[in-house]
């Protein structure tokens, strides 16, 4: 790195610094980067959440402090919206985790075409978001779903289920699609642990007799610990932050029952205006997070051995 500063140093000075400024050269492209678009978002969503932002006010918001914060916590909607939340990203989460270990070993133990069979099982991940999920639309259609036309046909029902018009199965509906798109990535993911692992801890357990079950649970789960820990984390953000799904398919419905803070936040933010509100309603539980994110961290960085 040259320029006129560095000539004002002294020969020994230059020599000890270039590296340094090389360094920083080389990371300021990527730290602007996440400054302009996680940090200044952050900031920025922090400012109008102590605000009275509103789309339909011209002058410029005015500082409220914790006023938004304290209106929702009578707000008997967004305590709806934060149950909804919870139930809908454990429900998912646990769903997809299973999914994925299952995917992950019936891959493992699959000798040929393992590599068209991933291909396959991407498909749902891969695919638009959009696409795949209006195609869900018609699958739960009350008129046209294979599902009811299969139960009434069968004999199993006299009528069809109201997938997207009832709570419960609403909630089951948005849960499933969110779990059907994701789990291919973690099945992917877990695969590539179950690769990692050393062959002789496993032969090692045959000699003594070990059967398949506690060979699982003794040796695969503890070796995958890790990876396990970090997908359900990454999960867990990307889940409770989930909208599309749920927009597309319920749009919070019926009577608020899959109503998330994504969708709520969208409606009080853009489609009513409160700009303030809505900035506090993403940012309310951020606290919570990074406690549950600093601890599963912590437990990820712990010896995985048996």
């Amino acid at each position: 790195m040259t320029g006129w500063p560095m000539r004002l140093l002294s020969p020994l000075a230059r020599k000890r610094l270039a590296p340094h400024l090389t360094g920083v050269a080389l990371l300021l492209p990527g730290f602007l980067l996440v400054s302009l678009l996680i940090a200044w978002p952050f900031v920025a969503s922090v400012y109008l959440a102590l605000s009275d932002a509103h789309i339909r006010r011209l002058r410029s918001p005015a500082f409220v402090g914790f006023e938004n914060f304290l209106l929702l916590l009578e707000d008997e909607t967004f305590w709806r919206a934060v149950q909804n939340t919870f139930v809908f990203t454990f429900s998912a989460v646990i769903l997809k985790i299973g999914l994925g270990l299952a995917m992950a070993l019936l891959l493992f133990r699959l000798r040929g075409g393992r590599a068209p069979a991933t291909a396959g099982l991407l498909l749902p991940w891969v695919a638009p978001i959009a696409l795949s999920v209006i195609a869900w639309v018609w699958i739960f259609d009350t008129q046209f779903s294979p599902i009811n036309w299969l139960l009434i046909h069968t004999g199993l029902m006299t009528s069809g289920l109201v997938f997207l018009g009832e709570p419960t199965l609403a909630m089951m509906s948005v849960v499933l699609v969110n779990a059907w798109r994701s789990f291919p990535f973690f099945g992917l993911m877990i695969l590539a642990g179950l690769i990692g692992i050393p062959r002789s801890l496993y032969e090692a357990a045959e000699v003594d007799g070990a059967t398949g079950w506690r060979r699982f649970r003794y040796i695969t789960l503890p070796m995958l610990r890790v990876v396990l820990l970090i997908l359900v984390l990454y999960s867990m953000i990307f889940t409770f932050n989930e909208f599309a799904v749920i927009h597309v398919l319920t749009r919070g419905g019926p009577a608020d029952a899959t109503q998330v803070f994504s969708t709520l936040a969208f409606q009080r933010g853009i489609l009513s205006g409160n700009i303030g509100e809505a900035a506090a309603i993403t940012l309310f539980f951020l606290p919570v997070f990074l406690v549950v994110s600093i601890a599963m961290l912590r437990l990820s960085g712990k010896d995985p051995a048996p």
